[in-house]
Order: structure tokens, then sequence, then C-alpha cells
């Protein structure tokens, strides 16, 4: 075998396992039924406008779990064994200048919202986090303020919707958000409902 074959596979060999390393997950809450359609069109329509990523509404309970997914799956089993369904209520829109909260949907900081994020940090190691700050994504990217302001004129900064929650979603977003895909579905204790596949638009 000639020696520029061996240097590619020994490349390649280097590249699959950096890859198989930092694999990761992330913990959400996602809407039901009417909320998860209005929403999902939302997202789909701001996507095809600016060109954006496609992706499934989700609220981010936790993000970046690093480690063996055996170990991810069983801290998130002992955390959903503990939690009941509750509501998520949807409040106003909002941006930052981050690609990941380019436009969101705060979420109200009732209670129980924040005190799940808390056990959540419990379980997987992460009370050093920063403050949660709870809100549902409708625009990935980089864009100017201005362009922001105005997805906002047309669609109202008001958006009040609620959806009840009953399990947590295990995603690994380790890759582009359009592949994205839920490992597992986790059912609260008191909703022992079979879990379904994540299917993005």
């Amino acid at each position: 075998m000639r020696d520029d074959m061996i240097e590619y596979d020994s490349m390649r060999c280097r590249v699959g396992f950096f890859m198989a390393a930092e694999k990761f997950f992330s913990l959400w809450l996602m809407p039901t039924r009417d909320a998860y359609h209005t929403l999902a069109n939302l997202i789909f329509d701001l996507s095809k406008e600016y060109s954006s990523p496609r992706f499934a509404p989700h609220v981010t309970l936790l993000g970046e779990l690093h480690g063996s997914e055996e170990e991810i799956k069983s801290r998130t089993s002992r955390l959903s064994a503990n939690l009941k369904p509750y509501a998520i209520d949807l409040t106003r829109i909002e941006y930052l200048d981050e690609y990941s909260r380019s436009l969101f949907i705060r979420v109200e900081e009732t209670e129980q919202v924040m005190q799940t994020n808390l056990r959540a940090r419990s379980i997987f190691d992460r009370q050093r986090d920063p403050k949660y700050m709870p809100h549902l994504s409708i625009l990935y990217g980089n864009f100017a303020s201005t362009t922001k302001d105005e997805v906002i004129e047309k669609i109202g900064r008001e958006f009040r919707l609620s959806f009840e929650v009953k399990s947590l979603h295990l995603v690994e977003t380790s890759t582009r958000p359009e592949n994205w895909f839920t490992a597992k579905e986790f059912p609260f204790e008191s909703n022992p409902r079979s879990g379904r596949v994540l299917s993005v638009m």
C-alpha cells in the first residue's frame, strides 16, 4: 500500500475519532398538536424568506450534554421520572446578537419552568451554567437588528401561546440543525405513553 494511502487512512481515522468525541445532545421541551403546527409553520416561513436553517420548535431545557450516550440517557431517565406535565407560556418576541437566539419567543419564567431547569442542572452537574433564560427560537442566523425589527413588525411583538409538555426529548444537536434528531423521548412520570421520533420539517 502506498505511503500516501496509509497517511490518508490514518487521517480518516483521526477525523472519525474527533467527530465521535464531539458528539453531544440537548434536552428539549416540545409543543404538541396545534401549538406545534403553528410554531413549525412560523419557523418554516421565516427560514424560507431569510434562507436560514429549519428546525423543529422547541424550548431547550439544557444544551451541550457531553459524555457517553448511555450515561446521558440514564440521567435523563432519572430526571423525567421526577417530573409531571406542566405548562409552557410563550409571551413576546425578542432578539439577541447570537446565531441561535437571533429571534425568539420568551417563555414566562414560572416556578415550574425554573425549577425543572434547576433539577436538570443538578442531575447533569451543571450548577455553574449562566442563569436560565427559557425561550423558543424562531430564526437562526446572523441578521442585522433592523431586519429583526422588520420581522417583529410583520408578525407582532406579543406572541401569546401556551402548551403542555409531557416529556423530555433527548436530541443529538452536534450536527447541522436540519440533521438534528431525537435519540429518545422520555415521558414524564404521570404520562406513560410511547415515544415518537422527531421529524424536522
